[in-house]
């Protein structure tokens, strides 16, 4: 998880919300222990430069990962909230909005404000807690925006940052992705203009769905994490014939498979 915040205290945010992220995902999938690690990697930000590619690796983690072909695909990061009417994409609708209809989504005696939304799918709408304004400065206009999105790595974007004067070191995608090997790391920059990308291929959502509703039963368990290796590779190997799914790095991934 790769998130650009602006707080006095970084760490203390991190704790805060790595905390609330497990035990919720903990209570979803009938588990128990840690999700995150204990002491996160924090990069202090300095200059226009530095800040603007740091946005750019956070928001093209699903392209590099492999799961999607470009960042606006990718429902997960807010690569899509920024210059929505210069592209001419319309504004996200709420359906439901104020502390008055939001109050029975959260727990009791929780702070809404009335300023928070929330979309057809239950959940915020980021207009509600990001910046987007603010963000949207760092590239300046739509047209350097959509270039950026699109660009590829290179040490251009390290003589960049250089112009920042930074104390700290230059943003890379092995300084992000730290826990991944040099192998890895070549894989995901070549996944940032894959030619090879299939329009027709079913997405992780997809398949973590078709794995919820039609393979889990068979072995009496509610989330992939209760599953065992074998029965993991069983799940791999079954899917793995399909030729929408045919991806092993991508199958490895919706059973939290190390691949």
């Amino acid at each position: 998880m790769h998130q650009n915040i602006c707080a006095t205290n970084p760490r203390d945010y991190y704790l805060s919300l790595s905390e609330s992220l497990a035990k919720d995902f903990n209570r979803r999938h009938n588990r128990s222990g840690r999700l995150f690690d204990k002491k996160p990697f924090i990069l202090q930000l300095q200059g226009p430069n530095h800040i603007q590619m740091s946005l750019c690796y956070s928001l093209r983690q699903g392209v590099h990962h492999g799961a999607v072909q470009t960042a606006f695909e990718y429902p997960w990061c807010s690569a899509n909230a920024l210059f929505r009417h210069e592209r001419g994409v319309s504004s996200e609708k709420a359906l439901l909005s104020g502390a008055a209809q939001l109050h029975d989504l959260f727990p009791k005696g929780a702070d809404i404000p009335d300023s928070w939304e929330v979309g057809k799918d239950g959940i915020l709408l980021r207009r509600c807690f990001e910046d987007i304004r603010l963000v949207e400065t760092w590239f300046g206009t739509a047209k350097s925006y959509m270039f950026s999105m699109n660009r590829k790595t290179s040490d251009e974007w390290l003589k960049e940052q250089e112009k920042d004067g930074l104390n700290e070191p230059p943003v890379t995608l092995n300084l992000l992705e730290r826990g991944y090997s040099a192998e890895d790391i070549s894989r995901m920059l070549q996944n940032e203009g894959n030619a090879k990308y299939n329009h027709r291929r079913i997405s992780d959502m997809e398949i973590c769905k078709l794995i919820d509703k039609e393979m889990l039963g068979r072995y009496h368990v509610q989330s992939v994490y209760e599953l065992d290796i074998t029965q993991k590779l069983h799940i791999v190997d079954e899917l793995r014939y399909d030729a929408k799914c045919s991806n092993i790095q991508q199958l490895s991934r919706c059973v939290a498979l190390k691949y």
